[in-house]
């Protein structure tokens, strides 16, 4: 069905969309750790007070620190609107990459997110879903400016992927975090926070890296 995948990739059992499970599996793990183990939940596994590595993006405490944060939250609202902005770059993705992938994606970004995150100075009290939003931003901005290619172009992921990304725009607009709501006419959010800019950042590279290994791939093959 042309809802649930994206009629460019050739389907497989690994890459199939299993009715959009990955995305809300993900979402009530999110939820269900906040409402069941409270805030700081990852302070009871990994104390991030108690080494001072940042900025050694080798340290595995740090790198461990940092996935676990992604998945920790502030509070109720807090978890709701990173799951609110997970809900939207998840079913987009999802619908490309196929369950597994999402799942694959996920984990990646909070472990690649962790490691960027780790390269600057700066403390580990931030926490929350959001590194891996920005790293899914990043990947999907690089996915719909490829998929703008002669070959790739179709109706459904030309205007899926532009509802998207004006979410995506208007989602790095906020300016008050998890304390309010404050709205800025350019990407506040984006600019201002180091966690996501660092997010975001990784995101660009790996992203862009992956489309051009595609598209290498791809001419290796036609040449073939």
């Amino acid at each position: 069905m042309k809802f649930f995948d994206d009629k460019n990739k050739k389907l497989t059992w690994w890459n199939r969309n299993y009715f959009y499970v990955g995305t809300i599996v993900i979402i009530l793990i999110n939820v269900f750790l906040f409402l069941v183990l409270g805030n700081s939940w990852e302070d009871g596994i990994i104390s991030v007070d108690q080494f001072g590595h940042w900025g050694d993006p080798f340290y595995l405490n740090s790198t461990i620190a940092s996935f676990l944060n992604a998945f920790s939250h502030a509070n109720l609202q807090h978890v709701l609107l990173n799951m609110l902005c997970f809900s939207v770059c998840g079913i987009y993705l999802e619908r490309k990459t196929g369950t597994f992938g999402i799942f694959g994606l996920v984990i990646f970004s909070a472990f690649i997110s962790g490691i960027a995150v780790t390269c600057n100075d700066l403390s580990v009290s931030w926490h929350g879903f959001s590194g891996v939003n920005y790293f899914l931003y990043a990947y999907i901005i690089f996915d719909f400016l490829f998929c703008l290619k002669k070959e790739k172009k179709n109706k459904s992921n030309i205007i899926l992927g532009s509802i998207v990304l004006l979410f995506i725009y208007v989602a790095m607009c906020f300016s008050e975090g998890v304390s309010g709501f404050g709205f800025k006419i350019y990407p506040y959010d984006l600019i201002y926070n180091m966690g996501h800019y660092s997010s975001f950042l990784i995101g660009c590279v790996m992203a862009l890296f992956k489309n051009i290994v595609e598209i290498t791939a791809e001419k290796s093959t036609k040449r073939l």
